[in-house]
């Protein structure tokens, strides 16, 4: 049982790697989604249904949820009973010393009848399973009329994490300021003068200085919507999915949302010092 939790990116990442280990060890998956404040919609509010993808009815999750947060301590790896159904929950605390072995430690739990994992972070060959996620029609219109635009696969994609995270003091020191991606897009002009950028952010602010100084080489997604807002989703999921038909996607490794750009286009991020 995949239970995702934080951003839209996050939660992507982990129901792929829950439907990698499912796969692994044989299981069935089912997801347990439920929306709350940093993503505060239903998944089929921004995607269209796929028989591989289960999710569990709200009102069970919600029981399931209560039940969990009745009987589990943090670090408590004995086992629980829900629904007839004795069940054992891996939550971050758990998943997150395990670091690259985190398969190894879900199927060390494989006599469980459900294992639930409770997680932001990927694990394992999931990049595959980023197919299943079809975004609705309203989304996916928009993408194919600017891709066809803007010729997004002859663009290197640049994705700059430049409010929330950069902006948190306990998190800045593990994000690329965007002044990086700035000299890293001037070192690509420099090798290619005729190179052509997709730059995505979540900074208007960041987004127009680029645009002052790049011009014509630089196209981006007019944001204006809230983030947290349905629209505001629907212009990430829109970023998200125009940078995953760009040649090259190159964002921080810290950022979810980079990820999960890259995820969609059967890829890896590359990162910013792979060029400084």
């Amino acid at each position: 049982m995949a239970h995702p939790r934080f951003g839209l990116g996050n939660r992507l990442i982990c129901i792929a790697s829950c439907l990698w280990i499912s796969e692994e060890m044989k299981r069935e998956c089912k997801i347990l989604w439920l929306p709350d404040r940093d993503c505060p919609f239903h998944f089929e509010e921004l995607f269209l249904p796929n028989s591989k993808l289960e999710f569990i009815r709200l009102n069970q999750a919600q029981e399931f949820v209560k039940k969990i947060r009745s009987t589990v301590v943090s670090n408590d790896m004995k086992s629980h009973t829900w629904k007839d159904r004795e069940f054992v929950y891996l939550d971050q605390n758990k998943l997150s010393p395990w670091g690259d072995r985190v398969g190894s430690f879900i199927r060390f739990h494989h006599s469980f009848q459900t294992i639930c994992i409770h997680t932001w972070e990927g694990f394992g060959h999931n990049t595959p399973y980023f197919s299943l996620f079809e975004p609705i029609l309203k989304v996916s219109e928009r993408v194919m009329k600017l891709d066809r635009e803007l010729k997004l696969s002859e663009r290197v994609g640049i994705h700059i994490r430049a409010t929330d995270h950069f902006k948190n003091k306990s998190h800045r020191d593990s994000y690329y300021p965007p002044s990086v991606f700035i000299k890293l897009m001037e070192k690509i002009m420099r090798l290619d003068p005729d190179s052509l950028f997709y730059v995505a952010s979540d900074d208007v602010n960041v987004t127009e200085e680029i645009y002052a100084q790049f011009e014509d080489s630089v196209s981006f997604l007019t944001v204006g919507n809230d983030r947290y807002s349905l629209d505001g989703t629907y212009d990430a999921l829109i970023d998200a999915y125009c940078l995953s038909r760009t040649k090259l996607i190159i964002g921080n490794p810290r950022s979810s949302f980079s990820h999960m750009a890259a995820k969609l286009a059967g890829a890896e991020l590359t990162e910013p010092e792979e060029f400084l």
